[in-house]
C-alpha cells in the first residue's frame, strides 16, 4: 500500500485544469516557479456544480503553499501568465479516481488518474499532441519502505 504520491508539474502558459476533487486524498502543493491561480469552490464533490463562480481565488507565487481535500471543497489550477510554471504536489493517500466537473452542463463525472509511466515503466502509449501543457515527474512511497521515481506527461487540450 502506498502512503503518498508526489507530482512535479510543468504547466505551460494560459492553461487551466478542469474543476476537480481529489478522490478522498489530501493535497499539498507548492509553487516552485512562475505564478498560478487556485480557484476554490466551497462545495461537495458528491453533487453537481452549484456555481461557476469560485468562492475564492488565490495567487500562488514561488514558495507559496496551498492545501485542499474533498471535505473543504473542489478547485481548479490555472497558469494565467505567458510564462511556464512549475509546482510540486503531494497526495496522501494516492488517488486513482477524482470527480471532474463540466462547466457547460455543471454535471460531474468520475475521471481515472491516467499515468503514462509508473515505477519506471511505460503503462500506455503516450498521447501525441502539438500542445504539451503538463509534464510531470512522479515519486511514490509504499508501506514496505520502497520508493520509485518516474516521468509522466499528459496534455490538457
Amino acid at each position: 500500500m502506498q502512503h503518498f504520491r508526489v507530482f512535479y508539474k510543468f504547466i505551460n502558459f494560459i492553461v487551466r485544469s478542469c474543476i476537480h476533487s481529489h478522490g478522498g486524498s489530501q493535497c499539498w502543493a507548492v509553487d516552485v516557479k512562475g505564478r498560478l491561480l487556485e480557484h476554490f469552490y466551497n462545495q461537495s464533490p458528491y453533487k453537481d456544480l452549484e456555481s461557476l463562480t469560485p468562492s475564492s481565488t488565490t495567487e500562488l507565487t514561488a514558495g507559496k503553499c496551498c492545501y485542499i481535500d474533498d471535505g473543504l471543497g473542489i478547485h481548479k489550477i490555472e497558469n494565467h501568465t505567458t510564462e511556464q510554471s512549475a509546482s510540486l504536489h503531494l497526495y496522501s493517500p494516492p488517488f486513482k479516481y477524482s470527480t471532474n466537473f463540466n462547466p457547460q452542463t455543471r454535471k460531474r463525472c468520475i475521471g481515472e488518474m491516467k499515468l503514462y509511466s509508473e515505477f519506471g515503466s511505460l503503462t500506455q502509449k503516450r498521447i501525441q499532441s502539438t500542445n504539451q501543457d503538463y509534464k510531470i515527474a512522479v515519486h511514490s512511497s509504499s508501506t514496505n519502505g520502497s520508493s520509485n521515481s518516474t516521468t509522466n506527461s499528459y496534455s490538457d487540450t
